[in-house]
């Protein structure tokens, strides 16, 4: 059987653990979504070749 104490432990415990994770998450967001952003509107069709979006300039020319 637990103790009041033991609980109080594993509530502060889980909770500290979301707080970082959550913290983590948000943190590596800020960091991608601009450079992903920055990318899309200065370099757009490198953006799109990056995710498959976009026929390649060889994919284009090869196949006449």
């Amino acid at each position: 059987m637990q103790t009041v104490f033991e609980k109080a432990l594993w509530i502060f415990f889980s909770l500290a653990i979301y707080i970082l994770m959550g913290s983590m998450l948000l943190a590596a967001l800020l960091i991608t979504l601009p450079v992903l952003l920055a990318v899309l509107v200065f370099d757009r069709k490198a953006f799109y070749r990056t995710f498959g979006l976009y026929p390649s300039a060889s994919e284009k020319t090869c196949c006449l």
